[in-house]
């Protein structure tokens, strides 16, 4: 598959789309299907990077910033847990030839909230650059609950393995919010254990939400210098003013329901807290969390 890429001089370059073929599980069937993914040019020495976040890290908006400045450079991002979640596949259910579908060179590979369990150890997780955003967890768990319980959207369609995972994150949240944060420690501390086995000694930028959640322009500007992009200064405070959105109020119902840090101070008891505390100690000294 091939077009013609027209740049801002008037250079035109064949631009190649490469279809990825895989398989996933739809209940006891394995299922095949064929993604398309953009061609790297006119930046092909670009070194590829994956965009990894822990979930309700501010990772919507850090993604969204990202594919902006991104677009701009006209480096191409491939967002492969938004094109499965979209089909109602489930993502650890996914496979395929990963050489083929995250290149070395070129790309952005963003949309990951946590790291598929077939990534870990493979060589193109890896040999790639990573950007990763973190958040407080105990902040995360009372996001998370507040989602799924009033926000968050579903496809109606997919595999059973998909709509498995929904029904009980759904069936979780007729918990009180203290119990939810509680029960769902375990889940974060997994996916803290699985980015510490990558980023030792891995060339990694670290966004931190409590750092960039009130100051979008430095946001957008540490991902410039950290990937390279050459941009205009106004035309990044451009990008980065759509995102600096901050409700009056808190706002359940929103996908924006509240954005100041500390929210689980407010909202969970204090022995909840002191739980969290103890079972996130790990994830909290990371991070540099007190």
């Amino acid at each position: 598959m091939s077009s013609i890429c027209v740049g801002p001089e008037g250079w035109r370059l064949p631009i190649i789309r490469k279809v990825v073929d895989y398989t996933y599980l739809d209940g006891n069937a394995v299922k095949h299907g064929m993604m398309v993914i953009p061609a790297s040019a006119p930046m092909p020495d670009f070194p590829s990077f994956f965009l990894l976040a822990f979930v309700k890290s501010g990772s919507t908006l850090v993604n969204a910033l990202v594919g902006d400045l991104l677009t701009e450079c006209r480096v191409p991002l491939i967002d492969l847990p938004a094109y499965l979640f979209e089909r109602g596949i489930e993502i650890n259910a996914f496979q395929c030839d990963l050489a083929t579908l995250f290149p070395l060179n070129g790309y952005c590979f963003s949309g990951f909230r946590g790291i598929p369990q077939w990534l870990i150890g493979s060589d193109v997780l890896q040999r790639a650059r990573k950007l990763v955003v973190v958040r407080d967890p105990r902040d995360i768990l009372v996001s998370w609950y507040y989602s799924i319980k009033y926000s968050h959207w579903f496809p109606g369609a997919g595999t059973p393995q998909f709509h498995k995972g929904i029904d009980s994150a759904r069936r979780d949240v007729d918990l009180s919010l203290d119990e939810f944060c509680i029960a769902y420690a375990w889940a974060l501390n997994a996916e803290f254990w699985k980015l510490r086995l990558i980023l030792d000694g891995e060339d990694a930028l670290i966004l931190r939400y409590e750092d960039f959640v009130y100051n979008k322009v430095g946001l957008a500007n540490d991902i410039c210098d950290w990937c390279g992009l050459k941009l205009a200064e106004e035309r990044i405070k451009e990008l980065a003013a759509t995102y600096d959105v901050i409700p009056k109020c808190d706002e359940p119902h929103a996908h924006i329901r509240q954005v100041h840090p500390g929210d689980h101070k407010r909202k969970l008891r204090p022995d909840t807290i002191a739980a969290l505390d103890v079972s996130l100690a790990n994830f909290l000294d990371g991070f540099s969390y007190k």
